[in-house]
């Protein structure tokens, strides 16, 4: 979730606030409204701090407008930046955005601007004329203000400039109405927002909220270890009271909106969000406080970080013990290899598979957890493919090359039997020459022959009316790579239990003279 990105300061747009762009390789695209979380170290103390993405530039970098909050804080710090800086950063996170209405009226307060401005673009790209309300205290602290106004002047929106606090916008039932701001502003519009539709309502709040909550005992029951107890102070929220304690919660947003500090409750009540929620129920620990002098928490369903790569190491171990690694690795293979390939090694014919081992048993570990549902991946060595086994074993005389089966008359003999991959007939550790198909499978595509001036004694005809398949190889070699020639007397031909036995793996019937043999890896 995190990414290492380089913050760089922009501009000035008031005495108290700048606009800054993120920049990463491969940042995701934000939606218009989202937010993002900034992590860095100031005096030896990991700040985190949510800012709305105003936009994207054409270089994609995200920018930001940070007003200055409070000394020694995140946004003091960007503020004073003059140069580019190392920070941590996750998201884009939040669903504040465009809302489908045929009128638009937007309320900022402040700094509230920023996610405001960004959906007001949006609404301007696709051809609406939205109405907005701007509260500050004075014009001069008006971020984007220079913009905002000359959009005005424009004719593009329509601008209230509100420095007293007074919003009065004219709101009908298929308005939408978008308000982002401090706490206040939005319980002055309480009555305002209670009226009017949800669906049609987004809200955005930033800052302290009021204190609620009292003084509680938590308790944290992780899924693995000893269970632990803190003492929170009067209004804290859980995530405050855990991190203060050092418990190893994940956390991100600090609003409640990524939801990636989500608990469940074992005991006790908490409020959150204004609701109150007892055991059995999950709230986000960000904005959650206590309602009862104890509360007992554990993990939502899913597994947190730290557990999942836990679980992940744990599981991991025991499958390198368990299982059938390469014999390279100096433990036994998934099977004996088979006949002819008993000298090589395990890279002479398979490829290391995509990522690290860790990365790679980590991954088929949290599968084998729930945490995804994506396939398993290989380990250590990919699967064989034709390119490698043809590397070695490819002739211009073959009577049966693969690619003759990728035509588009064999789709139901690829889907059956899949004579298109050399595997699916050899197969490789099981010891023999020919391990997944039995002598008839000719059958699969020749159940219609016709053989003209047929040599052989019992015609061809005979043979398929008989459905006696399994002579085929007696006087064929499939392959053709043998110089012995097919025979035109019955009592010449092989016995079936001799080309059963070729299949096994021991001697060859069709003689030793050959037109190509296979080299070496």
């Amino acid at each position: 979730m995190w990414m290492s990105a380089l913050l760089h300061p922009r501009r000035r747009l008031t005495a108290a606030a700048v606009e800054v762009a993120i920049h990463r390789r491969g940042l995701p695209a934000p939606l218009p409204g989202q937010f993002c979380v900034i992590e860095v170290t100031l005096n030896g103390h990991t700040e985190r701090r949510s800012f709305s993405i105003v936009g994207v530039d054409a270089e994609g970098r995200w920018l930001l407008g940070i007003k200055q909050a409070r000394t020694g804080g995140v946004s003091e710090w960007v503020n004073r930046l003059t140069e580019p800086a190392e920070v941590a950063v996750a998201g884009p996170f939040g669903e504040f955005g465009p809302l489908e209405a045929e009128r638009h009226v937007l309320v900022a307060g402040g700094s509230g601007i920023t996610p405001i401005w960004a959906v007001t673009q949006a609404l301007l790209a696709a051809g609406a004329r939205p109405e907005l309300w701007f509260g500050n205290d004075r014009p001069e602290d008006a971020m984007y203000g220079d913009e905002i106004r000359q959009a005005a002047a424009s004719g593009q929106i329509t601008l209230h400039e509100v420095h007293d606090r007074r919003f009065t916008p004219d709101l009908t039932p298929s308005t939408a109405l978008y308000v982002c701001g401090p706490p206040g502003l939005l319980s002055a519009l309480q009555p305002l927002l209670t009226a009017h539709p949800a669906h049609l309502t987004a809200l955005e709040s930033y800052g302290p909220a009021p204190g609620e909550g009292i003084a509680a005992q938590l308790t944290w029951q992780p899924r693995f270890g000893r269970s632990a107890s803190t003492t929170g102070q009067t209004g804290a929220t859980l995530l405050e009271t855990a991190t203060e304690a050092g418990w190893p919660w994940d956390h991100a947003c600090g609003v409640g909106a990524c939801g990636t500090c989500r608990v469940a409750l074992q005991s006790g009540a908490v409020d959150c969000a204004g609701q109150r929620h007892e055991a059995g129920e999950e709230v986000l620990s960000c904005i959650a406080r206590p309602l009862t002098p104890h509360v007992t928490l554990k993990p939502a369903r899913g597994w947190r970080r730290p557990e999942a790569v836990a679980a992940a190491l744990v599981l991991a171990v025991l499958s390198i013990g368990l299982w059938a690694v390469p014999p390279g690795m100096g433990f036994r293979a998934q099977g004996p290899l088979n006949t002819g390939h008993q000298s090589l090694a395990c890279g002479d014919c398979h490829r290391d598979a995509p990522g690290t081992v860790r990365q790679q048993l980590s991954h088929n570990a949290r599968g084998l957890l729930g945490l995804h549902d994506a396939p398993w991946v290989d380990v250590l060595y990919g699967p064989v493919g034709n390119a490698a086994c043809l590397a070695c074993h490819d002739r211009p005389n073959d009577r049966h090359p693969t690619s003759r089966f990728e035509e588009l008359r064999f789709a139901e003999q690829r889907a059956t039997l899949g004579p298109h991959e050399c595997n699916n007939c050899h197969g490789e550790h099981h010891g023999e020459r020919v391990a997944a198909v039995e002598p008839g499978f000719c059958v699969n595509c020749h159940s219609d022959l016709e053989v003209e001036d047929d040599p052989i004694d019992v015609p061809h005809a005979d043979l398929v009316s008989a459905e006696n398949w399994a002579s085929c190889l007696t006087c064929h070699d499939f392959h053709g790579n043998h110089e012995r020639p097919a025979p035109t007397r019955m009592a010449d031909r092989l016995s079936e239990a001799a080309v059963r036995a070729y299949f096994a793996g021991e001697a060859d019937p069709y003689g030793d003279e050959k037109r190509y043999t296979a080299t070496q890896p």
